[in-house]
């Protein structure tokens, strides 16, 4: 089972954690990942305490991405379940972002799938971001090299197809 939420509310951790490990009480594994905001960030050689971000998304294309990068996981490993909540809309430093967990009989697939996922995520998900600083400057943020590199790092027949 593949349960993926787009949602402008917060995120409850511990809530969607205790309803994700119910629904995998036979795996001997449950791997998480959570992101939040930072506080602060480097833009063109300068660094900024960050006051808010907006993540905008067409609804639609982001849950497309996200339900064809989760059967890609489930593709390459053996999962009993994978659970996805990612935010849009305006969140403020220290807020989650994403939650990601993934359920397997073992540690290593349970793992694996789990960094899989946010790694691609980071570079495949249609989601846009605009940073305000405390001074009052925004950003839009551009995908990172690194971001990319370490997608990439996935052996071939891991990597999503773009839907």
């Amino acid at each position: 089972m593949v349960s993926i939420t787009l949602q402008s509310s917060p995120i409850d951790v511990g809530s969607v954690y205790g309803r994700f490990a119910d629904s995998v009480s036979s795996s001997g594994a449950v791997a998480m990942f959570v992101g939040r905001m930072r506080a602060s960030c480097h833009h063109q050689g300068r660094a900024y305490t960050l006051r808010s971000m907006t993540l905008e998304h067409y609804h639609a294309m982001a849950q497309r991405q996200l339900d064809a990068l989760a059967s890609r996981a489930c593709a390459r490993w053996t999962l009993e379940d994978i659970c996805i909540v990612h935010r849009y809309g305006k969140i403020l430093p220290h807020e989650v972002i994403v939650f990601i967990a993934t359920g397997a009989e073992h540690r290593q697939p349970a793992l694996e799938a789990c960094h899989f996922l946010i790694d691609w995520l980071k570079v495949k998900a249609p989601f846009w971001k605009y940073e305000e600083t405390n001074s009052g400057e925004g950003f839009w943020v551009a995908a990172q090299n690194r971001d990319e590199q370490q997608a990439n790092g996935w052996h071939e027949s891991t990597m999503p197809h773009t839907p």
